[in-house]
C-alpha cells in the first residue's frame, strides 16, 4: 500500500499546513504548474490558522489510478465543526495536492493543426 501511505503523509503534511495558516507549505505541495492561490486562501480563511481536535479522514480512492479524495471532518478549539475534502493526484510518481487551475504559459502559442486536404 505504498500509494496510499504517500497520500495520508501528504495530507498529514496538507492538515498540519493549513491550521497553522502556512499558505507558502501549502503551495508547495499543490500540483505543479497549477495556480492555488485563490483555493488556498480560501482553505485558511476558511478553518487554518487555529488547531483542530477529533480530526476524522475517510477516503475516496474510487475508480481513477492517480486520484484520491480526502473527506476531513473535525473540531476547532471552539467545538465549531469543519469539514473539508481535500483532493489529490499523482503526477509523475509522486502525490500532490489538486488545488488550483493550471497556469497557462502567454509565451507559448497555441497547437495549430492543418485542415485535412
Amino acid at each position: 500500500m505504498p500509494d496510499e501511505q504517500a497520500q495520508e503523509r501528504l495530507l498529514t503534511d496538507y492538515l498540519a499546513a493549513v491550521q497553522a495558516g502556512d499558505r507558502a507549505r501549502i503551495g508547495q505541495m499543490c500540483t505543479p504548474g497549477v495556480d492555488a492561490t485563490a483555493e488556498i486562501d480560501a482553505a485558511v480563511s476558511a478553518v487554518g490558522g487555529r488547531q483542530w481536535r477529533n480530526v476524522e479522514v475517510s477516503w475516496r480512492r474510487g475508480d481513477l489510478a492517480g486520484a484520491a479524495v480526502a473527506d476531513v471532518t473535525a473540531k476547532d478549539g471552539t467545538g465549531k465543526p469543519i469539514a473539508m475534502s481535500v483532493p489529490l493526484a499523482k503526477v509523475d510518481d509522486r502525490w500532490w495536492i489538486a488545488l488550483g487551475s493550471a497556469v497557462t504559459d502567454p509565451g507559448t502559442p497555441p497547437a495549430h493543426t492543418s485542415p485535412p486536404g
